[in-house]
């Protein structure tokens, strides 16, 4: 059963990370602002980590407090990363 639990709201963080198009471009050097959200709520010391790798959307919070997953993380005393896609949300490094 997946139900929605009464959890705090995840934490939204934002990571600077170089630019790199995998080649040479002056057009696009330095940093991009990398979001992620992160929920400590189950995680005890030597818990694992789950990593939710987004799709073509923006991240949204959401996800950090309901599904499947966060029943795992429940069971298993798991720490909780979303990642959003670079080129998705406000993760873009060309805008």
């Amino acid at each position: 059963m997946n139900k929605k639990l009464d959890l705090p709201q995840p934490q939204l963080h934002n990571l600077p990370c170089p630019f790199a198009l995998g080649f040479p471009c002056k057009q696009h050097e330095g940093v991009f602002l990398q979001r992620y959200f992160t929920n400590n709520t189950f995680y005890k010391p030597g818990g694992p980590v789950f990593l939710m790798i987004g799709g073509e959307g923006t991240a949204s919070p959401k996800w950090m407090v309901t599904g499947q997953w966060i029943s795992y993380a429940a069971k298993y005393n798991a720490l909780c990363f979303q990642v959003e896609h670079r080129y998705y949300g406000k993760s873009h490094p060309t805008a």
